[in-house]
């Protein structure tokens, strides 16, 4: 079968994955050991995902907000529980101005979240724990 670029896309995904599993066998993080250097690893890659996450933000505002929002990105900064976590938000005055009808207190705005926790998890799912490699 020719290869297509879907298949390549699909394929390098499948090696992040594999690259992932691998990291949870031996507990580093982009094959980063140390939590400092764990950290390090982040902060780059939420240096490199920020124009990504700002565009596709900007572009919600642009489409659908006719430019009336605003785009915020938030550093990573202590979670309150030794992670990092940082983001990127995306709101405009009438949802700042609104009352969620359930809750009665303004909703949240459009945020992409990148999370950084003080201990290594798998934020992955389903992923059966029978189907982790054998340490």
């Amino acid at each position: 079968m020719a290869s297509t670029p879907n298949r390549e896309l699909w394929r390098d995904r499948v090696q992040d994955t594999m690259r992932h599993l691998e990291d949870l066998r031996y507990r580093t993080y982009e094959g980063a050991e140390s939590r400092a250097d764990r950290e390090a690893v982040y902060l780059r890659g939420f240096e490199l995902v920020t124009p990504v996450a700002t565009r596709v933000l900007d572009d919600l505002n642009e489409w659908l907000l006719e430019n009336q929002g605003t785009v915020t990105t938030t550093p990573p900064h202590d979670d309150g529980a030794n992670g990092l976590i940082g983001m990127w938000s995306l709101s405009w005055p009438r949802l700042e101005k609104a009352i969620n009808q359930y809750t009665g207190h303004a909703p949240e705005a459009v945020r992409l979240v990148a999370v950084q926790p003080a201990d290594l998890v798998c934020l992955l799912a389903p992923i059966r724990p029978n189907s982790l490699p054998k340490v």
